[in-house]
């Protein structure tokens, strides 16, 4: 009895997907919020604590001045009377400097039309443009025929196989670039009421155009994550299928499931371990709801199919 291990999942595979998931939640998602964020904050006055006061690096509260400090703002806030306390790490400021008054007023502006333009553009986002402006099915096409490719090299030892038609692997990429749409959307869908409650919120928490820049600029940071997660899962589910057809096309009727062998394995995946599947007879993997499933086509499932030749 032959054993074949199937593909190991490369970046290369999914790497191009990736890039497209990022692309496309760049130019729908996060491209309209980013250009409403000021490159840099500029006035003409020479004067550290004004400057800190307008990009919302300080802030005044209560007579209090909060925020960051580095040494030529503390000396400025020193200087008109400031008083450091450390347990707080603020400045106390009782006769707060009219110059600095309006700086605050400036702030403050600043921050109202930047919150109400950021919220009207949330509010403008079509989720159905991503799908309207994505390439991830021609992606998934040149994925498939770069795994079609090295697996046949991987068999031609004991067998010949035959390359993917276009229709079948045309079939393949539309197919799971739909799953992919659904997760995009998804995910997207909830990041964008995420930061518009995050806004929303920030009306309560100092008023800081600095703040508010944050918001956006981390959710972009996590889309870049989220857009690795998505690609890297939904190719590893098609690699998945994809091993069991061309298997089957083969004459290759069964393999040995094999788990990642670690703690994360699911309770239910483990009492499949080094048993041996039909392609044709999937087993149980959740006995509430009677679903059936091969090996690695569980939501992040690591386990692998390993295919048995007689």
């Amino acid at each position: 009895m032959r054993r074949l291990r199937p593909l190991p999942l490369k970046d290369a595979y999914f790497r191009s997907v990736q890039k497209e998931i990022e692309r496309i939640l760049y130019v729908v998602v996060f491209k309209p919020l980013l250009d409403v964020i000021p490159k840099e904050l500029k006035n003409d006055i020479n004067d550290p604590l004004h400057t800190a006061i307008e990009k919302g690096i300080v802030w005044i509260d209560n007579g209090l001045v909060r925020g960051s400090f580095d040494a030529q703002i503390s000396k400025t806030i020193k200087s008109v009377g400031g008083k450091w306390n450390p347990k707080s790490k603020t400045f106390s400021l009782k006769d707060i400097p009219s110059e600095y008054q309006m700086a605050s007023v400036i702030a403050k502006g600043n921050f109202a039309t930047m919150r109400g333009e950021l919220i009207g553009r949330i509010d403008d986002i079509k989720l159905d443009d991503l799908s309207k402006i994505s390439n991830i099915p021609d992606e998934y096409f040149d994925t498939i025929n770069s795994i079609d490719k090295d697996f046949i090299k991987g068999v031609r030892s004991f067998a010949i196989a035959p390359a993917l038609t276009q229709e079948a692997a045309n079939t393949l990429a539309v197919g799971w670039s739909y799953n992919l749409d659904l997760y995009i959307k998804g995910w997207a869908s909830d990041k964008i009421i995420k930061m518009r409650n995050d806004i929303g919120a920030n009306i309560f928490a100092g008023q800081r155009v600095g703040t508010l820049a944050k918001v956006i600029e981390s959710s972009y940071a996590q889309s870049k994550n989220k857009a690795k997660f998505l690609a890297r899962q939904e190719t590893a589910l098609l690699m998945s299928k994809y091993h069991e057809q061309k298997y089957k096309s083969l004459g290759i009727t069964k393999y040995i499931w094999e788990t990642a062998g670690d703690e994360r394995v699911r309770h239910s995946h483990k009492e499949f371990n080094g048993k041996i599947i039909h392609w044709d007879k999937p087993p149980v993997v959740d006995p509430l709801t009677g679903r059936t499933a091969h090996a690695g086509e569980d939501f992040n499932c690591r386990c692998v199919a390993i295919a048995v030749v007689d």
